[in-house]
């Protein structure tokens, strides 16, 4: 029932997919991405099982191994993207400061950095700009890296190539989940922030930012 209420109309995760450095995962019906950095391996969420053997194996793919992820950025504390964080025991975990204390007590996993809404983190070659988008959950986040937009569970693809919602069997508070993505539109045109990607957790990703300008909540 959960994948199909996914999977209806939007479009397929492409694993392997890779844009400006940035890297899809595929783990079931969930995607992760990875980042290679001067400062180490950058994971965006950690998958939705305790093992993270999808990830492992795409880092293999990549010459790369579990050890050598030393930063995960968390969207948000839903179980399918923080089950696999115990397995990456070197990495340093982030998450908005609305976020932060609902993963430590939901989830019983430590949160090392506290993000705020707008100021960049720099990893040496790379930075990551958070941005507070809520609704999904009240801490939920978007990050801005390399020009790609990495949504979450924003929002997803459709079939399309239009954007829509999360189910709302999913979002924490619809009516606002569905403003928020009209907002962050509205937020990347205010601040002229460079998008030429957008990804998402549980669809195919979206070049430009036409359908985030057609999107209508």
């Amino acid at each position: 029932m959960i994948i199909y209420l996914i999977a209806c109309g939007t479009s397929a995760i492409e694993d392997g997919w890779n844009k400006n450095g940035l890297n899809t995962i595929k783990d079931g019906y969930v995607s992760a991405y990875s980042i290679d950095t001067d400062q180490g391996l950058v994971l965006i969420d950690a998958g939705g099982t305790k093992e993270a053997k999808s990830i492992e194996s795409s880092l293999q793919d990549q010459g790369k191994s579990i050890n050598d992820v030393l930063h995960i950025f968390l969207t948000h504390a839903h179980t399918d993207h923080v089950a696999g964080l115990p397995v990456f025991s070197n990495a340093q975990t982030y998450a908005m400061s609305e976020e932060h204390d609902r993963i430590e007590e939901e989830q019983e996993l430590e949160v090392l950095h506290t993000l705020e809404d707008g100021l960049t983190i720099d990893l040496g070659d790379i930075q990551i700009l958070p941005l507070f988008v809520p609704g999904h959950t009240p801490g939920n986040a978007v990050y801005l890296i390399n020009e790609i937009l990495v949504m979450g569970d924003t929002a997803m693809a459709t079939d399309k190539g239009e954007i829509k919602p999360s189910p709302s069997f999913f979002n924490e508070d619809q009516e606002m989940s569905e403003q928020a993505i009209a907002d962050l539109y509205e937020r990347i045109v205010d601040e002229a922030l460079d998008v030429s990607w957008i990804v998402f957790s549980h669809s195919g990703p979206i070049e430009g930012t036409d359908a985030l300008e057609r999107y209508r909540p």
